[in-house]
């Protein structure tokens, strides 16, 4: 079993964690609405369930605990136009990466059910942070931690479930 390390790391320009964003009855809901026990792990272990309310509204209409996750986040980003829900196994792992130039400057993910250790590196630096995001925390990424900094998770130790928002440019 991997040891998580610490919820407070050296601040990143653009990067805001809220932690307690939600109240667990609103998580539980959401997790009950993902039916995450029937779902079986995708690629590398993650699940993504593709749009609650997603550019081409493949899911209509928005289920009300989703909503309220939207009403929100808004302050944050603006209205978000998708919503992505990735489900991440026991073992899982999130290669580093950034997120495609397509969708606006600001990226906000809201994380449930279990904690994760968050890896962080600069591609102009080389700089290296860590961070544990516990469930219910928002995470806020814009700026220069949206475009010169790479984000990923090395391992999943419990199951983790993240919902993305975003916004077209």
């Amino acid at each position: 079993m991997i040891v998580l390390g610490s919820s407070v790391m050296e601040p990143i320009a653009g990067l805001d964690f809220v932690e307690d964003f939600i109240g667990e009855d609103l998580e539980a809901e959401l997790i009950g609405l993902l039916d995450v026990g029937a779902r079986n792990p995708g690629t590398a272990g993650i699940t993504h369930v593709q749009g609650f309310m997603a550019l081409d509204a493949c899911y209509s209409p928005v289920p009300e605990p989703v909503v309220s996750v939207i009403d929100l986040v808004e302050p944050h980003m603006g209205r978000p136009e998708s919503v992505i829900a990735s489900v991440y196994e026991v073992g899982a792992s999130l290669a580093p990466h950034i997120d495609p130039e397509l969708w606006s400057d600001t990226i906000c993910v809201v994380s449930l059910q279990g904690p994760a250790e968050l890896q962080f590196s600069s591609w102009v630096t080389g700089e290296k942070r860590r961070r544990v995001v516990k469930p219910r925390t928002l995470m806020v990424m814009s700026g220069e931690s949206r475009y010169q900094w790479l984000h990923g998770i090395e391992m999943i130790n419990e199951p983790r479930i993240v919902l993305v928002f975003r916004r077209r440019i």
